[in-house]
């Protein structure tokens, strides 16, 4: 436990906390807003997120209500049209981000198509 902002905040670290993956979190500051964190794994270039990892990503960004989602090769978090809004050259881009996955894809299938998904909308 420690405490911030004179409040007690409780986060829950696991003991042993070796294991790097892709990861996804969800969490919520105080004001509402909601953070999504998808992590890349399992490769020379990114070697993923602990457990761990993500509790202090979550608490660094202010989230004050967290919950760790499905991960490994189901760490996938779709942006549509992120690429224009952010200027990226879709010529580096694989079939899937250009479809508005974020991140790399790496499991020996096709992504999944689900019924089941967080979507978040601005307002205006």
């Amino acid at each position: 436990m420690i405490e911030k902002n004179g409040e007690n905040v409780i986060l829950y670290y696991a003991e042993g906390n070796t294991g790097t993956a892709q990861r996804t979190a969800i969490g919520q500051r105080a004001d509402g807003t909601i953070i999504l964190i998808c992590t890349d794994g399992r490769t020379a270039s990114s070697l993923g997120a602990t457990h761990n990892d993500m509790i202090d990503m979550m608490v660094s960004y202010g989230a004050v209500s967290a919950g760790m989602l499905d991960g490994g090769s189901s760490s996938m978090m779709y942006y549509r049209d992120y690429y224009d809004k952010y200027e990226t050259d879709k010529s580096l881009l694989d079939k899937y981000q250009l479809q508005g996955l974020v991140n790399k894809y790496k499991a020996f299938t096709a992504p999944r198509r689900i019924p089941t998904f967080f979507m978040v909308s601005g307002g205006s």
